[in-house]
């Protein structure tokens, strides 16, 4: 399938890929969305926790009133526990999101949000959303790049957009075309499996068991817990500590779905719940993996109507000029709150147990991240 066209070509179709195919859509930049699963509403994911920023995107694609009916704002008091049920904490600082940005953070289930997002595409970009394509293949070629899937189709575009996830299949072609291309860019390319988990975490999903806009966490030793809730879902994360840091892709069958999860069964997640209740809620769907300490990253832009490779990468540079320090804030402020809630070190402990817990400390915590 050859074009002569400026034409992107999104591997991918989960959030970040659907979300891409809306924006190009009202560029009116020619694309085409890859998508291996074959059916894209499976329930496989748990929560996704979609800040103010972000929000005002969805409302300029025209989004936002279709998704505020399917999402829960963030704005209850959250609390915390250790494992005795003790309660610690109990802060009011994500209403400072509300007051200063017009907006909270919003909880959104990942398969009730990928359904809206894919039912309000515009009926000439869903013929362009296509599903049963896993890559296979990148070859790069003087007027673009060729795009081969498992089931024998093709696709011919100016660029490729990987939006298939941590474990991304585009990143790791894109690689290797580079070091193909030149061998010497092994010492700054990242490497083959370039994202480590220090912790892993088993995630279920179940009906809402409380009040939506919960936000909940219980802390512990090299352990913790997050309890959110949604408009019609309660999701919770059980986080543990691995033994050494891993670049490995962990694979967790069903035993040690079980034992994970039943170590945690009496620990609380909010005043009356423990992880027991949740995991008995016969709605309940479970996953499991590790956690990468990386950033996806989506390229929105616009470009000329053929713009050549010295225009593509003056462009790429400017967004990694604009976006590396801000993600790369996110990133440590993330992985910051992770240690703090399974005390990592004597201060993690120190500071999240006690410091955190002051009232006026939440507040000032949560200003500065704003700034």
């Amino acid at each position: 399938m050859m074009t002569d066209a400026f034409r992107v070509i999104i591997v991918g179709g989960g959030p970040v890929g659907i979300v891409a195919a809306h924006a190009l859509h009202h560029a009116g930049v020619d694309f085409v969305v890859l998508e291996q699963r074959n059916n894209i509403y499976e329930d496989v994911g748990a929560s996704l926790i979609v800040s103010p920023h972000n929000l005002r995107v969805f409302h300029q694609l025209g989004l936002w009133k279709h998704l505020e009916e399917i999402g829960a704002p963030l704005l209850h008091h959250s609390q915390g526990f250790d494992q005795r049920k003790h309660k610690f904490k109990r802060s009011y600082a994500l209403s400072l999101l509300q007051e200063n940005h017009g907006s909270s953070l919003v909880a959104f289930h990942r398969a009730h949000l990928i359904k809206a997002l894919d039912d309000n595409l515009p009926d000439d970009a869903k013929t362009r959303y296509l599903t049963g394509k896993k890559l296979v293949d990148i070859v790069i070629t003087p007027t673009g790049t060729d795009v081969t899937c498992k089931d024998g189709s093709a696709y011919s575009g100016s660029i490729v957009i990987g939006a298939d996830g941590a474990h991304s299949k585009t990143r790791s072609i894109m690689r290797r075309c580079a070091l193909q291309a030149d061998p010497s860019l092994a010492s700054i390319w990242d490497p083959e499996s370039p994202f480590t988990s220090t912790y892993k975490c088993l995630w279920a999903s179940f009906s809402r068991p409380s009040e939506p806009g919960d936000s909940y966490e219980t802390q512990g030793q090299d352990r913790s817990i997050m309890y959110l809730t949604g408009r019609d879902k309660g999701w919770i994360f059980l986080y543990e500590k691995l033994g050494q840091p891993s670049n490995d892709r962990p694979v967790y069958d069903e035993k040690a779905l079980h034992s994970f999860g039943g170590s945690f069964a009496h620990w609380p997640i909010n005043e009356n719940l423990t992880v027991k209740d949740a995991f008995e809620d016969p709605s309940t769907i479970v996953g499991m993996t590790g956690l990468e300490e990386g950033i996806a990253k989506n390229t929105l832009m616009s470009a000329e109507a053929k713009p050549d490779t010295a225009a593509l990468q003056t462009a790429f540079d400017e967004y990694h000029a604009e976006r590396h320090e801000p993600l790369e804030a996110d990133l440590l402020r993330s992985a910051g709150a992770t240690r703090l809630s399974t005390w990592e070190t004597r201060m993690s402990y120190l500071l999240g147990r006690y410091v955190y817990s002051i009232g006026h400390v939440q507040r000032s915590q949560e200003e500065l991240k704003e700034k």
